[in-house]
């Protein structure tokens, strides 16, 4: 790895990384992109580096020569212009709460190849539509101030970044049923892996943080459910319009999720073989990387959609009619062919006004 802008003292701004390069028994020039060069105009981190031996080279047991560190002003036909990013994101919180800008790149091309940069939010410029709502600092992160939506979007130097955090500040906790968030208060759930998930003792379930998010993480999944059967646990949703979750799996197939409403008896209604389940109704949206918003492997994406979304679901007709007892949510792979999905993550799992 090669970069700029790392003082060690924990409060760099400005860090802005390259690699893993590989080198070897030839010179060769390694040039690193400064996102944008005006921003550093005292910093105290002028390069770093860090290197490892690969293969079965012993740790240590080699020599690295640099020469020539510079800072140069290049040419066009050397670095073009940057091609800078943040990512596309949902997000909820209550009036003082804190969410952050993530997934930043820079792109530059360097000999007409591009070089991704991995840059901190400093080199950004961030605004708020409405900083009435939400304001945001120059290190990406976002402040509710009042209740009501707004985007926060970036600039690298005079080029506009792609993406945009969609921000929603709601007043009062109850405008929001959650099951795993870090924002919210969580309702109880009995079981992230219901006794049917499926294939029985094979699909796993563990709950690890990502960062300061509760994160529930199923492999060699078909199907597993999630369960807050007790009356007592059921949701009413009759005031909530959205669901909102955030998945990443690893896999490049189908995600289908599903609400369960166990109806007004507050019981779940056999038999499961595609008959009508008494008064129990059920919905379910599609995932994929053809979906509105699309399943990229190995990246976060953030579902916010209406619970109309969710349309009829198999054996439970005609759709989720009823949104007063939902006491389920079925998480599966694709339904045809049945092929196990390694990984799937998910976490900001909550419902909202």
């Amino acid at each position: 790895l090669f970069g700029v802008g790392n003082d060690n003292t924990g409060t760099s701004k400005y860090t802005a990384t390259i690699g893993p390069i590989t080198v070897g028994t030839e010179w060769q020039e390694v040039i690193v992109p400064i996102p944008d060069p005006h921003k550093l105009t005292s910093d105290r981190g002028l390069f770093f580096f860090a290197a490892s031996a690969k293969g079965a080279t012993p740790a240590g047991a080699f020599t690295l020569w640099l020469d020539d560190v510079q800072f140069q002003s290049l040419g066009a036909d050397v670095l073009g212009a940057p091609t800078a990013s943040i990512g596309d994101a949902a997000a909820a919180i209550t009036v003082g709460q804190t969410t952050s800008v993530h997934g930043a790149t820079v792109t530059f091309p360097v000999h007409g190849v591009d070089q991704a940069v991995d840059p901190m939010l400093g080199y950004f410029d961030f605004t708020s539509s409405d900083p009435k709502v939400a304001t945001v600092g120059d290190d990406g992160t976002v402040t509710a101030v009042s209740e009501g939506s707004t985007e926060v979007t970036a600039t690298l130097g005079a080029a506009a970044a792609k993406g945009t955090l969609s921000v929603k500040v709601v007043g009062k906790n109850d405008d929001v049923i959650a099951l795993l968030s870090a924002n919210y208060p969580s309702r109880p759930v009995e079981k992230w892996l219901a006794d049917w998930s499926q294939p029985m003792g094979q699909v796993a379930v563990a709950n690890t943080p990502d960062g300061t998010d509760p994160m529930e993480t199923y492999t060699n999944l078909q199907f597993a459910g999630i369960e807050f059967v007790q009356a007592m646990h059921q949701l009413d949703l009759t005031k909530m319009t959205r669901f909102h979750v955030d998945l990443n799996t690893s896999d490049d197939v189908e995600v289908h999720l599903k609400l369960v409403d166990f109806g007004a008896n507050q019981v779940s209604d056999p038999p499961y073989d595609g008959a009508v389940h008494g008064d129990d109704s059920a919905g379910e949206i599609v995932l994929s990387a053809s979906s509105t918003p699309p399943l990229k492997p190995g990246e976060w994406t953030t579902i916010d959609l209406p619970l109309t979304a969710f349309q009829m679901a198999y054996g439970m007709s005609p759709g989720l009619t009823n949104r007063a007892h939902v006491a389920q949510i079925a998480v599966a792979g694709p339904a045809s062919g049945m092929p196990l999905v390694s990984s799937l993550a998910i976490k900001n799992l909550y419902f909202s006004k």
